[in-house]
């Protein structure tokens, strides 16, 4: 019971963090800043999401974005990257727009659909592996519903429909909001 909890939180962490994707993105503008950090969470590159994210949200958004954070001391001998690896995030219907701006705040209208597919093949051993290290049995039988439970979890699309606070610092924009609400 309690590795299930734990993948859905590694797994609802990153979708709960995403919102949509679209190409590309610079900090040169408030919409391509909500852009960038869009595009680099889609591609799981999420060490560099420092590069888009202002100061004061800078520490929250690289804990939400650190999987074996998310897993804690009960998964030890699991590689978080294989339970980032097992997962496919894709968008739809992406829109950005810029809702407002001053000189130094801004905020972009994020809208469209998310999934989050989990791959069980990939997720097999990531499974067994952390039913082991919780004592939990990790037969063919456990591990199997454990799967089942993850992919229905994300079977439907999330909605996104939100407007995200960006800041200017340093001459470049950052977002400084969450981007799915």
């Amino acid at each position: 019971m309690r590795s299930r909890l734990t993948l859905a939180l590694v797994a609802l962490v990153i979708a709960t963090a995403c919102s949509a994707a679209a190409p590309g993105g610079s900090t040169a503008d408030p919409v391509g800043a909500v852009n960038k950090m869009i595009s680099l969470i889609q591609a799981k590159q999420f060490s560099q999401l420092s590069t888009a994210v202002c100061a004061a949200k800078r520490a929250e958004i690289e804990a939400q974005f650190n999987p074996g954070a998310a897993l804690g001391p009960s998964a030890s001998g699991v590689n978080p990257q294989q339970i980032v690896d097992a997962m496919t995030i894709s968008f739809s219907n992406v829109q950005t727009a810029l809702v407002s701006q001053t000189a130094t705040t801004a905020v972009v209208s994020v809208k469209g659909s998310m999934n989050i597919a989990v791959d069980p093949a990939k997720m097999r051993d990531v499974v067994r592996s952390l039913l082991t290290a919780q004592g939990v049995p990790a037969d063919d039988a456990t591990v199997d519903q454990t799967l089942q439970s993850m992919t229905a979890a994300f079977a439907d699309a999330q909605t996104i429909d939100s407007q995200v606070d960006v800041v200017n610092e340093g001459g470049q924009w950052l977002v400084c909001g969450d981007i799915s609400d």
